[in-house]
C-alpha cells in the first residue's frame, strides 16, 4: 500500500510548544500506519529526546551572497525543496511551523503546503510597532502568509488573522492536541526534583510573552507558603531573577532550566499558573489538564479562554493574577477540571489527515 508522505518543517527541535505539537503529530499520523512522516529542520539544535527511528533531516541552509542575497530566501527555497524531491519524494502534505521556517516554505511550489500558526500574529510581530513601521511589518507578514492555506491552533489566532490581515485562501482551526497516555507515561519515567516541596509551577520560555515579571509580582503580592518553581530558558530570565532578588523571594521562587521531561515536575505540583500577554493555544494548558493538574491562566488574546472557564482566568494585571493565585492555593480543587475531547491527539490527527 502507498504511504501519504507528510513533511514537518521547523527550524529547530528546541523545548517549545510549537517543537512539542510537530513531535505530538509526526507521532499520531505515524500511527495511522497510511502515513510515513519526516521532519526537517534547518539547525541541529535538538532539545527532545527524539528515538532513533524518527525521520529527521538536519537541512543546513547555503548562505547566499553578493546580488543574490537580496532573494536569500526564495533560493534557500529552492534548496530546500530539491532535498525534498530529492531524499523524500513529493509529500502529500508540508507543514510549516514557525516564522523563520514560513519565510522560507512561503516560496515552495510543492503542492498542499500548510502554515501553522501557533500564535496571536498581530500581537507577536506588530505589538510594539507604529505608524509606517508598523504598516511594512505587516505587509511583510501578509507576503509571507498570502500563497499557502494556513492551520490555525486555535480560534482566537484564526480570528486574529481575519481581522489584522487581508490574506486570500483560508485559515482552517485545528486545536494543538495532547497525547494523554504518552504525558501520563512521561511523568512516571522520574521522580520530581522538588517532591518533598509544595509548589506551584510555571512552564515556559523566559521571553515578552510570558510575562515572568507579572507573575513574579503577582505571587510577591499572593504572599502563599507554597513555592514558585520556574521551568524554562530564555533571554528574559535574568531579569526575571533580578526582580525575585529585588522582592526578597529567593527562597521561595526555584529557577529550575530547561527540563527534556518536565512531566514528573508539573505532575507533582500543586497547580500550574500561566501569564502570558498572548499565546495561540497554550500547549502547557492541556499538558496540566491531562496529568490531573489543577490551572489558573491570564485571560489574553486567544487560547486559555478556549480551554478553562471564566472562574480560572485573571485580567492581564498583578492583583487579578494575584487573586487567582491564593485561589488556586487554597483550593486548587476548584481549578481540577477534564480535558476536552477536542484537545486529543485523535481529533487533530483525523483533521489533519484530511488536509493531505
Amino acid at each position: 500500500m502507498k504511504k501519504n508522505k507528510a513533511v514537518f518543517i521547523i527550524p529547530t527541535l528546541q523545548g517549545n510548544g510549537a517543537e512539542r505539537f510537530v513531535l505530538n503529530i509526526y507521532n499520531g499520523l505515524t500511527e495511522l500506519k497510511n502515513y510515513e512522516c519526516h521532519i526537517i529542520c534547518f539547525e541541529d539544535r535538538i532539545e527532545y529526546q527524539v528515538p532513533d527511528e524518527l525521520n529527521l533531516h538536519i537541512v543546513k541552509l547555503p548562505k547566499i551572497k553578493g546580488i543574490k542575497a537580496l532573494f536569500k530566501r526564495k533560493y534557500q527555497a529552492q534548496f530546500a525543496e530539491k532535498y525534498i524531491q530529492n531524499n523524500i519524494g513529493t509529500p502529500d502534505l508540508i507543514l510549516s511551523n514557525l516564522t523563520e521556517a514560513d519565510k522560507i516554505t512561503r516560496y515552495f511550489n510543492l503542492p498542499n503546503v500548510y502554515h501553522v500558526i501557533h500564535s496571536t500574529t498581530s500581537i507577536e510581530h506588530l505589538k510594539s510597532r507604529t505608524g509606517f513601521k508598523r504598516y511594512l511589518a505587516k505587509r511583510k507578514l501578509e507576503s509571507i502568509y498570502s500563497k499557502h492555506d494556513r492551520v490555525c491552533v486555535s480560534k482566537g489566532a484564526a480570528e486574529d488573522l481575519n481581522i489584522n490581515f487581508s490574506l486570500p485562501g483560508s485559515n482552517h482551526v485545528i486545536y494543538n492536541p495532547v497525547n494523554v497516555c504518552e504525558i501520563k507515561a512521561l511523568s512516571q519515567q522520574s521522580a520530581s526534583p522538588f517532591a518533598d516541596d509544595n509548589y506551584l509551577i510555571h512552564i515556559g520560555k523566559f521571553n515578552d510573552a510570558k510575562r515572568h515579571d507579572r507573575l513574579i509580582r503577582a505571587y510577591h503580592l499572593a504572599n502563599i507558603s507554597k513555592k514558585l518553581v520556574l521551568v524554562g530558558k530564555g533571554p528574559k530570565e535574568q531579569q526575571a531573577r533580578s526582580l525575585v532578588s529585588k522582592l526578597g523571594l529567593q527562597d521561595k521562587v526555584v529557577f529550575a532550566g530547561h527540563q527534556q521531561n518536565p512531566y514528573p515536575t508539573l505532575a507533582a505540583s500543586q497547580g500550574l499558573i500561566l501569564s502570558s500577554d498572548y499565546e495561540g493555544l497554550s500547549y502547557v494548558i492541556l499538558e496540566a489538564l491531562a496529568l490531573n493538574v489543577p490551572a489558573i491562566s491570564t485571560d489574553c488574546n486567544s487560547g486559555p479562554r478556549e480551554i478553562l472557564p471564566a472562574s480560572a482566568l485573571s485580567q492581564l494585571d498583578d492583583q487579578s493574577l494575584a487573586k487567582k493565585i491564593i485561589q488556586l492555593s487554597n483550593t486548587p480543587h476548584d481549578f481540577q477540571l477534564s480535558l476536552g475531547a477536542q484537545f486529543l491527539t485523535d481529533h487533530a490527527i483525523e483533521q489533519y489527515s484530511k488536509l493531505a
